[in-house]
């Protein structure tokens, strides 16, 4: 995993740098310094990936954002369909570790919905509408994710 951690940092800091190589000893100071320091505090452990999980996971967020994204445009460009921005309150049965930590990145992707807090396992959710289909797709993302890390949900 430090070696995946290494190829990262050391990809994104040559992005950072527009490619130059001109302090190589440096840059390879600073990469080195945030593999380290990525270790040091990271307390996760690394997922377990299921393939199959994954591609469910990639049909659910691909319908879903597609879904979503028509829903806001549609909002956005006429008059009559209501935009009602509220906060949701949602109960994250993902344990806490890499799927939850997956969940609150795509949630937060997902069009018309952010993640504006985290309390364990409560998030705070800002959605375009307040409705009852909000929770009900946030479910249906965290079960595929929770199937796509292997969870207890993996053999359903």
């Amino acid at each position: 995993m430090s070696g995946l951690r290494l190829v990262l940092a050391a990809g994104g800091w040559w992005l950072l740098n527009e490619g130059r190589s001109t302090s190589l000893v440096f840059s390879a100071l600073v990469i080195a310094a945030a593999v380290l320091c990525g270790l040091r505090v990271s307390d996760v452990r690394p997922p377990r990936w299921r393939l199959r999980g994954l591609l469910q996971l990639a049909g659910v967020f691909l319908v879903g954002s597609i879904r979503g994204g028509i829903d806001v445009a549609r909002r956005a460009l006429a008059r009559s369909v209501p935009i009602a921005p509220g906060m949701l309150d949602y109960e994250l049965q993902l344990p806490p570790g890499p799927g939850a930590h997956f969940f609150t990145g795509a949630l937060s992707m997902a069009p018309g919905s952010l993640v504006v807090a985290e309390h364990e396992a409560h998030l705070e959710i800002h959605v375009l509408v307040e409705d009852d289909a909000t929770p009900t797709l946030a479910a249906r993302l965290e079960r595929s994710i929770d199937r796509a890390v292997g969870g207890e949900d993996a053999h359903a």
